[in-house]
């Protein structure tokens, strides 16, 4: 399965594990806080 990209700028969309949750964001347009 490819991955998601972002619809803003097409970067691939990474998926982060934490505490039994995951998150789904874009790289390049979300920075970690």
């Amino acid at each position: 399965m490819a991955a998601e990209r972002c619809s803003r700028c097409g970067t691939p969309v990474v998926m982060e594990a934490s505490m039994n949750r995951s998150s789904h964001f874009c790289p390049s347009c979300q920075r970690k806080r």
